[in-house]
């Protein structure tokens, strides 16, 4: 670490990134000499996400077992996969549980949570295909019975995940769980943004679990994410592999992932289509006509009538102006701020 490493910025962009955690065994001596009180801090923090872990950890074993034993199988997905890619499990923290389970068996398993004490999340998006429990302090559950809303553009890549299990029956196999990690990124990415450690994920599940590239290709391809993919595991290697210089290229990429965080921000975007060489015109164009890909994310039927993108721009330009001036306002002034 540098000498004069701002401590206390380090800290609030790790925990930003959901990384807080992971990082600290690797600072908490610098961190200590340096600043004690930020390392009680940290520690405390540290302890915390411990707690939420075993917490979480209990939580499943109880899942798995009690609903097993009623019939109800579950499939791990998304953290709850991944994290076994990390020398240490712990290091992965995790914001909820997801399970994918059979749609008849939804209700049953909603009793179940109920009877456990959880109940149904306020203000989170619930959808027929995936509904979200909480129990605090810790615990979320997400119970999914399809990976993705039928009608996405990106469904027809992951339309069978009871297909696809690994041999232990509690996961997808190798080529869903790439795929899904994939199209989950892209979600996230092109809605809000998506932050560091989604790019981790993803180098970690490159590196230690790939799957064939000849289907995981063929399947990105259909849903337009070939460029996509190929970007963020550039950039993952660029950050946590051979570290070689970032192009040009991707630096929009990175600056929106760094202004996203773990759960995204509605201005990444804005931040990432700010470049030293663009000026203000540029900017505004740049938002209001995004690439097809931005676009296919917001508007699926993109997918099959590519011949409707100039329409959709239209749509786009004229809900935002009427519908969130306010946002178009604050994009603005993330542009002069950063340009600053």
């Amino acid at each position: 670490m540098p000498k004069d490493c701002d401590w206390a910025r380090l800290y609030d962009a790790a925990r930003f990134h959901s990384l807080e955690g992971m990082i600290w065994p690797t600072v908490q001596a610098a961190v200590t000499d340096h600043v004690p009180a930020l390392a009680a801090v940290w520690q405390r923090r540290t302890d915390q996400l411990l707690l939420q872990t075993l917490t979480q950890w209990e939580a499943l074993q109880t899942l798995t077992q009690q609903l097993g034993q009623a019939g109800i199988p579950l499939v791990q997905l998304k953290g709850l996969v991944l994290r076994d890619l990390y020398p240490q499990p712990t290091m992965r923290q995790l914001s909820d549980l997801d399970l994918l389970i059979h749609p008849e068996q939804a209700q049953a398993a909603a009793a179940f949570l109920a009877e456990q004490g959880y109940r149904l999340e306020e203000d989170a998006e619930q959808t027929p295909y995936h509904r979200g429990y909480v129990r605090p302090p810790y615990l979320q559950v997400e119970l999914h019975t399809d990976l993705l809303d039928p009608q996405a553009a990106y469904y027809p890549a992951v339309c069978d995940p009871w297909g696809h299990l690994a041999p232990s029956g509690d996961r997808l196999d190798a080529l869903y769980t790439y795929l899904y990690c994939v199209i989950h990124a892209a979600k996230h990415y092109y809605y809000k943004g998506t932050g560091i450690r989604t790019v981790l994920d993803l180098y970690l599940l490159r590196r230690h679990c790939p799957p064939e590239e000849a289907p995981v290709q063929a399947a990105l391809r259909a849903i337009h994410l070939e460029a996509f993919h190929r970007d963020l595991s550039t950039l993952g290697e660029c950050w946590f592999g051979d570290r070689q210089p970032l192009p040009a290229e991707l630096e929009s990429m990175a600056r929106v992932v760094w202004a996203a965080g773990t759960h995204g921000s509605p201005y990444a975007h804005a931040a990432g289509a700010v470049a030293p060489q663009r000026g203000t015109v540029s900017f505004v164009l740049h938002r209001a006509f995004p690439d097809f890909a931005t676009m296919q994310a917001t508007y699926p039927v993109l997918s099959r009538y590519p011949v409707l993108l100039p329409w959709f721009w239209g749509h786009r330009l004229v809900r935002r102006l009427v519908g969130n001036p306010r946002v178009v306002a604050k994009e603005l002034g993330v542009h002069a701020k950063m340009k600053r």
